[in-house]
């Protein structure tokens, strides 16, 4: 990375930064010189509520139960990927509940079924143990007020997490959008065609909204 940037240790996330900003040209900026990402919204073009109820785990996408496979309504998706994503600031969704309140500056995604080409079920490779879910973290996904969810022994069956963090003052805090979308819609669904959250919790928000006490990642 050093001798690709020309670049000490020390001068690296500054120099990247600075190449960020600079990709940001003119054309992409308003009457006020602020720049107007792509909003979040946009990616699918249904709505926020639509993507709330999918953040939790919900809408058809999640369900997909017919003759309709993940590469079928993952077309969109592959479009953003190929024309947004690249080269614009997708907005990191704040008017989503999920997405409010990162302390951690931490999101993940949490999954427990995937789905075949031919839209069957099956489950994910599981790579975290789900012990215990604070429902009073997740309210809006868990649609009660409080509560906590134990599962004992492997009663959860497979689930699979993913996650990224991020530094509001370093290169990647205005990409947090772009790294969002990358995770949950053009890796986890259209590639890896996960589905479906963890019973109360949210399917993907910032860390401290998943409230799982124990997570096992492996990295592969």
């Amino acid at each position: 990375m050093t001798s690709a940037l020309n670049s000490d240790a020390d001068d690296v996330d500054s120099n990247i930064a600075e190449m960020c900003a600079t990709s940001l040209t003119a054309e992409d900026t308003n009457s006020k010189g602020e720049y107007d990402p792509f909003y979040f919204s946009e990616v699918m073009g249904k709505g926020y509520i639509w993507d709330q109820n999918l953040f939790n785990g919900g809408t058809a996408y999640n369900g997909l139960e017919d003759t309709n496979t993940v590469a079928d309504v993952s077309t969109r998706i592959q479009a953003v990927a190929d024309t947004v994503a690249a080269s614009s600031q997708i907005q990191f969704p704040t008017m989503l509940p999920n997405f409010q309140n990162c302390d951690a500056k931490t999101v993940m995604c949490c999954y427990v079924n995937k789905k075949q080409n031919d839209a069957t079920n099956s489950e994910p490779i599981d790579s975290t143990d789900v012990c215990s879910h604070d429902i009073h973290t997740s309210r809006r996904a868990a649609r009660v007020q409080a509560g906590q969810v134990i599962y004992g022994g492997d009663v959860e069956g497979n689930a699979q997490c993913h996650a990224f963090a991020f530094d509001e003052y370093d290169a990647d805090g205005p990409y947090k959008g772009n790294t969002l979308f990358h995770m949950a819609m053009e890796q986890n669904f259209s590639t890896k065609h996960l589905t479906r959250a963890v019973p109360g919790a949210p399917m993907c928000a910032c860390i401290e909204q998943i409230g799982l006490s124990r997570m096992d990642l492996l990295w592969n």
